[in-house]
C-alpha cells in the first residue's frame, strides 16, 4: 500500500512505477539533514578534543615557566624557610606591618601568587586538572599547609577574606582527591 502511494505521488498521478533513483531523490532533503547533523556532531567532538589539548599545553607551559624562570625558582626555594621564619614572627607576636616588611613575607607572597594563578586557571578551565594534579599537587598541598596561619593573618589584617581563597579551595579539593587515591 505504501509503495503504491509513493508511486502514485512520485508519478504525479500517473500510473507508473518510479525508479529507485526517483524514490531516493524524494528523500534527499532528509539525507542532507542527516549528513549535516552528523558533520555538526563531529565538529563539536573535534572542538572538545582541541580544547582539551589546549588546556594540557597551557598547563605544561605554566609549569615550564614556573620551573625554569629564575624569579619563580628563587621564590620557590625561599618559600619553606620564609614560611618557617614568618611562623616564628607570628608566634613571637610581631605586628603584621612588621612581618609584611620582611624578605620572608615577600617570598611567601610571591610563591602563593603562583599557586593562586594556577588555582584560578583551573577554576576557569584554562588548565587541565589531571595534568596539574599529577605535577603540582604535592607542592601546593605542602605550601598551603605551611602558610595557613600566614594566609589567615593576611585575611584578618587586610580585611580581605578572599585573599588566596582559590588556593584554599584547590588545596581542600586536592587533599580529598589524594586521600581517596591513598585509601
Amino acid at each position: 500500500m505504501l509503495q503504491q502511494s509513493i508511486s502514485y505521488w512520485m508519478s504525479g498521478g500517473l500510473k507508473s512505477q518510479p525508479s529507485y533513483a526517483e524514490i531516493i531523490l524524494h528523500y534527499a532533503p532528509l539525507i542532507a539533514a542527516i549528513i549535516a547533523f552528523s558533520a555538526g556532531v563531529i565538529a563539536l567532538i573535534a572542538i572538545g578534543a582541541q580544547k582539551e589539548i589546549a588546556r594540557k599545553r597551557a598547563s605544561i607551559d605554566f609549569f615550564l615557566k614556573a620551573d625554569l624562570d629564575s624569579t619563580n625558582l628563587t621564590a620557590g626555594e625561599k618559600f619553606v624557610p620564609g614560611a618557617a621564619a614568618v611562623e616564628k614572627l607570628i608566634a613571637k607576636g610581631d605586628s603584621f606591618d612588621d612581618i609584611q616588611k620582611t624578605k620572608h613575607y615577600k617570598s611567601i607572597e610571591a610563591y602563593l601568587n603562583v599557586h593562586e594563578l594556577l588555582a584560578v586557571g583551573l577554576r576557569n578551565s584554562v588548565f587541565d586538572e589531571k595534568t596539574c594534579f599529577e605535577y603540582w599537587a604535592d607542592a601546593l598541598l605542602a605550601h598551603y599547609l605551611l602558610s595557613e596561619n600566614i594566609i589567615t593573618l593576611m585575611r584578618e589584617q587586610a580585611g580581605d577574606e578572599s585573599a588566596y581563597i582559590q588556593v584554599q579551595r584547590l588545596s581542600e579539593k586536592w587533599k580529598k582527591k589524594k586521600s581517596r587515591r591513598a585509601g
